[in-house]
């Protein structure tokens, strides 16, 4: 039944999709699959700066979920973006079955599209939060500085206090970084460009 049940979801999606959903290959007793945050550096220039924007991706069934410009997308873990690859940090497990993980992903296709991303508030962070929230975990594990652009107003049912009160920051940096980010960036380029530049001009 439940390789019928997979052969008729499977059915509605184009198959690059769930390429990285085989059946059967989590090693993991089924209901104690890992729930895992893979955490990337934004940028070659924020992580020269150290500055802290984060892309960051939930993995689940040995497979990771992240939410870009794309809609929601799967890698295998850690393969987001190697170069810029920063920690993994276990959040938790999830006594969802893979079945269970692919009808959910499914119903989240069709309401985390990527028309609707935006770089400071309906992005990856926000979509990680409500994807542990749905794979059933109680409490926010993620650390606060991967949340500082998460925005809990996208997030449907989001009833629990501690997740909610993890968004409080989140939504301070939206209202406040939102509309200086690009700003802040260009200058942050033009700076390390002159210093770069610098020596050659004193020649």
């Amino acid at each position: 039944m439940q390789q019928e049940d997979t052969e008729q979801l499977n059915a509605g999606c184009s198959h690059e999709f769930w390429d990285l959903f085989s059946s059967g290959n989590s090693k993991a007793p089924v209901n104690q699959e890992a729930i895992v945050l893979h955490v990337y550096n934004y940028s070659w220039l924020t992580s020269t700066l150290n500055l802290p924007f984060f892309h960051i991706g939930v993995e689940v069934c040995e497979t990771e979920v992240s939410f870009s410009q794309d809609g929601i997308q799967l890698f295998c873990p850690g393969d987001y973006d190697p170069t810029n690859y920063r920690q993994a940090i276990l959040l938790g497990h999830t006594r969802m079955t893979e079945l269970e993980v692919r009808i959910l992903l499914d119903e989240l296709r069709s309401i985390w599209q990527g028309k609707d991303y935006d770089l400071c508030s309906n992005n990856c962070q926000t979509f990680a939060m409500h994807f542990c929230q749905r794979l059933g975990l109680t409490r926010n594990e993620v650390p606060e500085e991967y949340l500082r652009f998460a925005d809990l107003r996208f997030i449907p049912c989001c009833g629990t206090r501690s997740l909610c009160a993890a968004g409080k920051a989140g939504r301070l940096w939206t209202h406040c970084i939102g509309p200086f980010l690009a700003l802040f960036l260009a200058l942050a380029l033009l700076f390390v460009l002159l210093v770069a530049l610098r020596p050659g001009m004193q020649q």
